[in-house]
């Protein structure tokens, strides 16, 4: 069962953005940049998006500010090992499929060569490693752990679930009428602001923007 967030006007708890979006492709390779927990990282392959999953050069995953982790590339069977506390994460190349521990789990997008830099898909990698990944679509911009998830990443998703809360609602069913003051709650999905329950008295409705 989906689990939600109850959103407030002055506070969100709100998690990773999700880093899905159609629309985006390799165009927009060169504006992409990744935060981590020490601040923006640089490489010499730029990240890129690639059917709406952003792919980085595994060099950024060490570069993230995480203690003890290390990797290691395995050029026969062309795939990274990455390991940190207790978690071991393999990824090969043009796998459909990462490994967790000893769990597949389906990627959006495999891992890639480019530039020969090996390309992974973030997303996966920063939340398998148990820390929160967030996409900023305007500014462009990958922040990978809690440090610096927590203020820029939940600002930017409360200013745009704010935002969403002020459009014209439109039902497809009559308004109940139910006169007077009432409380009414907003949830949202976790992480998402383009869809929302409303809980009004007993009932709850569901919007979506289009």
């Amino acid at each position: 069962m989906r689990k939600f967030k109850t959103l407030t006007f002055i506070a969100t708890a709100a998690l990773g953005i999700s880093m899905v979006f159609g629309g985006h492709n390799q165009a927009l390779a060169s504006s992409i940049k990744v935060v981590g927990k020490n601040g923006p990282i640089s490489s010499d392959v730029a990240p890129y998006l690639k059917k709406g999953t952003v792919l980085v050069p595994i060099n950024i995953i060490g570069k993230l500010g995480l203690s003890n982790l290390n990797m290691s590339w395995d050029n026969t069977h062309k795939q990274v090992r990455i390991s940190y506390r207790k978690i071991m994460i393999t990824v090969k190349v043009n796998e459909k499929y990462g490994i967790i521990g000893d769990e597949g789990t389906p990627l959006a997008q495999p891992a890639q060569m480019k530039h020969g830099r090996v390309m992974v898909p973030v997303r996966f990698v920063g939340e398998a490693l148990g820390e929160p990944v967030a996409w900023d679509a305007e500014t462009q911009t990958v922040t990978v752990g809690s440090s610096t998830v927590s203020s820029h990443a939940k600002s930017a998703l409360t200013l745009e679930r704010i935002r969403v809360l002020s459009l014209p609602r439109v039902s497809l069913k009559d308004q109940i009428n139910a006169g007077g003051l009432m409380t009414v709650v907003c949830y949202f999905p976790v992480g998402r602001a383009d869809e929302y329950f409303v809980k009004e008295e007993n009932r709850i409705d569901y919007y979506k923007v289009r």
